[in-house]
């Protein structure tokens, strides 16, 4: 089975992915009064994406888009739940995304 390509979040680059794993994150929720909130959102998500997605279907392609505590938030539930996440970031030079971790 291929992996599942997995943006992280809808519509804030254009990502060679099936699906995207939070559709909005609101800024007011990246400040660190609101980190509760945040982690609550994204828990959400991965919630919600493993009710179609089990662990047994193999490794997640996690397209990073920038906002840094979002990924690592996202990650750490990934992996919480059993995932294998590959990590892929942007190379402009290349005009591509490339694997550059694999958690496991």
């Amino acid at each position: 089975m291929e992996n599942v390509r997995v943006g992280l979040i809808t519509g804030r680059h254009p990502m060679p992915v099936d699906e995207y794993l939070i559709n909005k994150v609101d800024n007011a929720l990246l400040s660190a009064d609101r980190m509760n909130d945040l982690r609550k959102l994204i828990n959400t998500a991965v919630n919600e994406f493993s009710n179609n997605h089990k662990v047994e279907d193999g490794p997640i392609d996690l397209y990073l888009t920038g906002l840094s505590i979002v990924q690592h938030i996202a990650v750490q539930f990934l992996s919480d739940y059993g995932y294998i996440v590959r990590l892929f970031n942007y190379d402009r030079m290349a005009d591509d995304y490339y694997c550059f971790m694999e958690i496991i």
